[in-house]
């Protein structure tokens, strides 16, 4: 990859909470929490994103930074959404 396209990728991470905000305004609760079968909803989402970034990509980016031989466990998304019930968290 090119400096350039990091340098775009960077700045786009930098505005996705920016970004969201803007996508979720004037979004009513029952269209924030309603879901498709097999599929998450709005706030399920944005919820998968605060978590996959703080315990997947950060702690991975980590591991691979410090360790040597990294072990990189999986993480089950869709059963952080159950276990977590992201679907009554708060859009805040």
């Amino acid at each position: 990859m090119l400096r350039t396209e990091w340098k775009a990728c960077l700045q786009a991470l930098a505005h996705t909470p920016e970004k969201l905000v803007q996508l979720t305004n004037g979004l009513t609760d029952a269209e924030v929490h309603w879901k498709d079968a097999g599929a998450f909803s709005v706030l399920e989402n944005i919820c998968h994103l605060r978590d996959i970034e703080i315990e997947g990509y950060a702690a991975r980016l980590n591991k691979i930074l410090i360790e040597t031989h990294p072990f990189l466990p999986d993480i089950d998304g869709g059963s952080l959404a159950t276990v977590r019930d992201y679907n009554t968290q708060d859009l805040e």
